[in-house]
Order: structure tokens, then sequence, then C-alpha cells
């Protein structure tokens, strides 16, 4: 093993088991002293609530003495101590507890007994030996769990100590250890560097056919190997002056065998030609008359000899060239050739070969056809797609991965992925591109880029060439919107639970106490009021609940038909009337208001709703005024408050679901902000509008329109 990697692993190795078993038992440790301090504080509570009850005989001391011996026994069964001492101590704490949760029951049923009329001194002294035994019996406990805490609390700065013995211990093992592989590795590496030193001046003397020889596994042993290979390099590669002399004579001979085939253009099947510096035909080879019968003729009109003046000027001052040419392609009809024009300075004429590349022109047209349609389909691409090399360089990126990270795909290209997409001088550990390339497989990942203020779900798979990973292709999709909906979700899903709890609690609190024998009529006509309002805040909640999902699946319907405005404000008024003893509830419709054309049901909802927000957000009171007038084939309703007002910034945010704005958040207001969505969604399902003029600090009106009918009843009165 490399020494790079040998001393590092052992010491990680070593600590690392150390202080695995340091945190566990301090962990272990902390947890029993934590149950040991709840088990003296709850203690020390019940103590407190059995002096309360001797004082006040309340019910609600005995509900809570009950709810906190419960709890305690509950965390006592569910705590294992260690000691035989903590054990036996907590066996007494038991039975004890059991014991005093009897005591004190039967003391309360004692309490609850009618007295004697004779005796009364007898049925006294039981009550006080009783009421003693409690005390004796309280204050035990809380000594028990005193002396419960002491002991853990002992415990804990007795394993601290062995901890503290163990790692010393280990530390000092670990530094003898290390101490010995110093000196052997020493003794190796003076060994090491000498066999170098040797080897080095043997192969500066010009002995290539030297090796190291070494079978080291550490560095030194990578270095003499890179020696031994280097040298085999220059073997290969070092060659003498006849074989480069030899080789030169070979290509020279090639030349002129190609310059003597070249003297035979008859028989050559691809098309030849000469011409003048003017561009006059002075031969054509057979293949040449055939593919172009008409050259001759047409002279530097032809697409074969185009721009000719041009191209003969560049090919003479190209003369000192042993073979100065030129080549292009040349499209004639439907066919490509590829075009080579040759300057024969002897003759200064020119000769021109001519090959049929038309195949090769349609394939390589085709390919651009598919690559240009490739790339536009990569660039429409809405998710980050960009390629990368193995040393986490972009080579290919779309535009959407360009855009989101402020560049053009072209800058993009050889730029480091981490350095332009995080801004950082290396890969993050969780690297999805290293990952793939090490697992040589796909590897999927959602993280949150704060540069890019983005959640991204990326997926990243291997290229492979030859069975070598070369690359990887990454493809990131921007999943903020979903991550964002997920969290509107749970923080839904947590408000409503808390809306639908509240007055589930007051109903059931409410019942419960209801059913208490022995009640006073006005204290359970009280009980049954408070239920009863609960209930129908609960139905409104559930009410409001179930016609966002109607609207939201599509099956929210109408029962329109000609009602009253007047009637239905005033149900809604006198229902919300005991929601406030400091608010003036107004209905302000005169009496000649035509009827509007309306679900009843819907209508009488957004009514309550806005005048149960306008209750809500004037927490000092002041008037709530209905109002409406006709306009048009519209009625106009307006509700108007003396509340806190609303911002101009936080209006266009008032029609959405699950928004609670600033102002209403400083005055700590239950709900779920769903009532004026639901609002704008009924109205809107009538055809008609909802919209709120408002002034923060002097209250708000909301307007809404509903249809008329036509039928001239009216609703005002």
């Amino acid at each position: 093993m490399k020494l790079a990697v040998l001393v590092p692993a052992l010491m990680v190795l070593v600590i690392g088991v150390a202080l695995f078993f340091s945190y566990k038992a301090a962990v272990d440790a902390q947890e029993r002293d934590r149950t040991a301090q709840r088990i003296m504080s709850s203690m020390t509570g019940i103590n407190g609530l059995v002096l309360s009850y001797m004082l006040y005989h309340e019910e609600r001391t005995t509900q809570q003495f009950v709810a906190e011996h419960d709890s305690v026994r509950q965390l006592i069964a569910a705590t294992q101590f260690r000691t035989s001492q903590e054990k036996q101590l907590v066996d007494r704490i038991r039975r004890d507890s059991e014991s005093l949760r009897g005591l004190f029951l039967a003391m309360i049923l004692n309490d609850e007994r009618p007295r004697p009329l004779d005796g009364d001194a007898l049925f006294r002294e039981a009550e006080d030996r009783m009421a003693g035994q409690v005390l004796v019996r309280s204050r035990a406990l809380v000594s028990d769990a005193a002396r419960l805490e002491g002991l853990v609390d002992d415990e804990i700065i007795r394993t601290q100590r062995e901890l503290n013995t163990i790692i010393f211990s280990v530390v000092a093992a670990v530094a003898v250890f290390l101490t010995v592989v110093l000196i052997r590795t020493m003794r190796s590496i003076g060994t090491s560097i000498a066999t170098l030193h040797k080897g080095a001046e043997a192969i500066g003397t010009g002995n290539l056919g030297h090796r190291m020889g070494m079978s080291a596994r550490d560095e030194l042993g990578d270095l003499a190997r890179s020696f031994d290979r280097m040298t085999e390099r220059l073997q290969a590669v070092t060659v003498s002056r006849d074989d480069l002399q030899r080789e030169v004579q070979e290509r020279k001979k090639a030349e002129e065998e190609v310059v003597h085939l070249a003297s035979f253009p008859e028989h050559n099947p691809n098309p030849v030609v000469e011409v003048d510096a003017a561009g006059r035909v002075k031969y054509l080879n057979p293949a040449a008359k055939t593919c172009f019968p008409d050259l001759a003729a047409q002279g530097t009109g032809h697409p074969l000899l185009a721009d000719w003046e041009s191209l003969a000027n560049t090919l003479r001052t190209r003369e000192h060239e042993r073979v100065p040419s030129l080549a292009r392609d040349v499209s004639i009809g439907d066919s490509w050739y590829l075009q080579t024009v040759s300057y024969l300075p002897s003759s200064q004429d020119f000769r021109i070969y001519a090959r049929d590349i038309t195949e090769r022109k349609k394939a390589e047209q085709a390919l651009e056809k598919a690559a240009e349609e490739w790339r536009t389909t990569f660039d429409a691409i809405p998710d980050l797609i960009s390629i990368h090399d193995r040393d986490f360089r972009i080579i290919r990126a779309n535009r959407a991965f360009a855009e989101a990270v402020g560049t053009s795909p072209l800058l993009a290209c050889g730029r480091l992925c981490y350095a332009l997409v995080h801004s950082t001088n290396e890969p993050w550990p969780g690297c999805p591109h290293r990952l793939a390339m090490e697992r040589r497989q796909s590897v999927a990942t959602e993280f949150y880029e704060p540069r890019l203020k983005k959640h991204l779900e990326v997926a990243c798979s291997p290229v492979f060439e030859d069975g070598q990973v070369i690359g990887s292709v990454h493809v990131m999709r921007d999943i903020t919107a979903r991550k964002q909906a997920e969290l509107v979700k749970d923080e839904f899903v947590g408000l409503v639970s808390h809306e639908l709890r509240t007055p589930l609690t007051v109903i059931i609190g409410a019942l419960s106490v209801a059913t208490t024998d022995g009640l006073p009529q006005e204290q359970l006509m009280q009980l049954i009021h408070d239920a009863n309002t609960y209930a129908f805040a609960l139905a409104g909640i559930i009410d409001n609940l179930l016609e966002l999902s109607r609207y939201q699946s599509n099956r929210l319907t109408l029962q329109a038909e000609p009602s009253n405005i007047a009637q239905i404000a005033r149900e809604v008024v006198q229902k919300l009337r005991t929601k406030s003893d400091k608010h003036r509830l107004v209905v302000d419709i005169p009496p000649d208001v035509p009827a509007i054309v309306a679900d009843r049901v819907r209508i009488e909802r957004v009514l309550y709703n806005l005048v149960e927000n306008a209750i809500k957000y004037s927490p000092r009171g002041g008037e709530v005024t209905v109002h409406a007038q006709q306009q048009g084939s519209h009625l106009v309703v307006s509700v108007s408050d003396q509340g806190v007002g609303i911002s101009a910034e936080d209006q266009p945010k008032l029609f959405q679901s699950f928004e609670r704005l600033r102002a209403h958040e400083r005055h700590s207001i239950p709900g779920l902000g769903l009532g004026l969505r639901v609002c704008r969604i009924l109205v809107e399902a009538h055809g008609g509008r909802l919209w709120v003029e408002s002034t923060p600090g002097k209250g708000s009106t909301f307007f809404l329109t509903v249809p008329v009918s036509n039928g001239g009843e009216q609703a005002g009165g």
C-alpha cells in the first residue's frame, strides 16, 4: 500500500473507532440523565399537584395529577437503566407512584362522600391521616427521583473518565505504531533512492537498455517504473541516420510513380482536363468528354472553370512549391465533383482532375440536415442538458442550460461545470458526474443551487467509448415549482389540521363538561352555545374546502333563481351578531333594489365570508356595513369595515389560496386563507366580479357584482 494511503488510513481507522464508542457511550449516558431529570421534574410536579389539591380541592388538579402520573409511568416503562442501584430506585419509584395514585384517588373519593352528621371529629382525623400518608409518599418519590438523578450524574462523570483513559491509551498506541512504521519507511526510501540514482546515471551515459527493476508498490516504485517506460519509448523512437535516408528515398520514388501515372490521363476513369491561363480547353480525356460535353464551348462560363482568373493567379504565385495545386468542390447540374487544379510550370498550363463525389455530398447534406435538426431539438428541450468530458469540462450545452447559468451555448463549452454552475473551485462531494463515471451507471439526485436559486433534479449517464468512460450526459430539470407546491401542500395540511382541531377541541371540551352532573343551567347553556358556535365555524371551514375542491375538479354547479339580497344579508348578519360585542353590523340596502339571479346558498356563503372577515380584521370594533345598489344589469354589493386595512402591495395577493398578509399576521388572526379565494370563485361563477378598495389603518371595502332579475321583483326593505 502507498504511504499516502497507509498512514492516514490507519490513523482514521483507530481514531474513528475510539470516537464512535466514545460518542455512543456519552449519548447513552446523556439520554439516561435527561430521563432522570424528567422523572425528577414530574415527581416535583406531582408533589405540587398534591399540595394544590389539599389546599383548593379543584377537579382540574385531579385531571392534571392523573395525566402527569400516566406520563411518568410511560417514561419509566420506556427507559432502561444500567446499574442495579438505579434499577432498584426505579422499581421503588414505580411502586411508590402507583401507591401514591391509589392514596390520592382514595382521598378524592373520601372528599366527595357526604359527611356524617355525627362522628365529625373521627371523619376529620381519618382525612388528616390519609393526607399525611399522601404527603409522605409524595415526598419520598421526590427524594428517590433526586437520588436517581444524582446516581446518573455520577455515572456520566465516571463514564467520561473511562473514555478519556481509553482515548489516551489509543492515541499512545497509535503514536508508538506510527513511529515504528516511519522508521521502516525511511529505510525503504533510502534504498529506493539509491537505486534510482544509480539507474539515472546509467541512462545518462546513453544506456537505454538499463532498467530499474524495482517492485515496490509505493510512490518511489511508481517513479522507477515511469523511468523504465520512458527508456522503452526512447528506444522505440530512436532510429539511425541510414533508416531516415532510406525512408526519404522510398517517398521520392513513390512520388515519381504518382507523377508517372498521372502522365497517362487517357486511362484515368475520372475526368482530366488541361486548360491555359485564359481558360481555353486544350485537352479532354474520354471521361471528361462524357461528363462535360459542352466544356470547350462554354469555356470560363462552365461551372468547372468558375472564377478561373483568380484561381490561376493564385496557383502561379505558388510556383515555388514542388507541385502547386488547389482543391475545391464544384456543383455541375445535379452532380458534385471534387476538383483538383495543378499548375504545370514547364508549359504554364493547368491540369484539372475531377472526381464524382455526388453520393458523398448527399450523405454530408443529409448528415448536416440531421445535425441541424438535432441541434434545433437539443436547443428546444426545456430541460438543462450538458455533455461533460472526464475532466469536468463542458463540451456541449443546450440553450436552456446556457440561459440558466447566464451565458451562451458556445461560451459554455470548455468551462468547468462546477465553476459555471456552482461558482466553486472543485466539484462538490455528491457530484453526479463523478459518481456516474465511478459507478459506470446512471445517477439521479436532487439539490438546491443557491446561485441559480432553483431546486434541480439531475440525471447523469456515463458515455462509453471502447468500453471506457469518456464523459457523461447531464439532464437537469427545474423542479422549483414542484418543491414550492410540495411546501404549500405541507403548510396547507398543517394549517388545515390546526384550524380544524381548534373548533373540534372546543366542541369536544364543551360537550364533555356539559355531560357532567350537577352543572348550573346557566353554565350548561353557555357550554352548549360555545359548542354550537364552533360547530358553525367548523362547518364554514369545511364548506370553503368543498367549494375549492368542486372548482378545481370542474364540478361547481349553480342553482340560480331570483333571490332577495336584503333578506340574505339580514340572515348573515343575524348569524354573526354573536361573533363580537364590539362591532355594530348594519344592513343598508334600499327597498327598491331589484332581486338578483343567483344561487342563494353560494351568495349567502360569499356574504358570510366577507362579513366574518370584516369582523376578524377590525380588532378594535367599529361598524360593519352591507350595502347594495343597482348599476345597469348588475347589483353591486359592498361590505365595509373600519379595520386595519390592506396595503397596495398586498392587495394583488389577497384572492390567492392560502395567502395570509403581513398586516393580518401581526394580529394573530386565525384562518386558512381560503375564504376570499372561494368568494372570488363563486362570484365569477355567477358572471360577476369581486375586488377590494382599502387604505391601511382606515378599513377596507369589498365589492361584488351579481346579475339582477328581469322579472321586476324588489329585494330591498
